[in-house]
């Protein structure tokens, strides 16, 4: 749960970026057009890529970049984890 968040053993920084992807908080530009900040003229591609809405969900979970950090982090602390991904933050 988002509660458990603030349990971890983590920089506050750190904990309070994770409660923001976790609660879809982020300013991304999914989020800033949902709010009616930005306006549907503008581009809302990650900039990284140009293929895929920007949203937490693509910029710590589905970005192919992403995935290969994820996937070596996982290789540092030799577990042996299957990698399913959820379909949204």
């Amino acid at each position: 749960t988002l509660a458990e968040v603030w349990k971890q053993n983590i920089p506050r920084k750190m904990a309070f970026l994770l409660w923001r992807a976790l609660s879809d908080r982020l300013p991304t530009k999914e989020n800033l057009l949902k709010r009616g900040i930005i306006v549907e003229e503008v581009d809302h591609l990650w900039p990284l890529c140009n293929q895929h809405l920007e949203t937490s969900y693509h910029i710590f979970l589905n970005y192919d970049f992403v995935q290969k950090v994820w996937l070596e982090c996982y290789s540092w602390i030799a577990q042996d984890f299957a990698i399913v991904l959820p379909e949204s933050i």
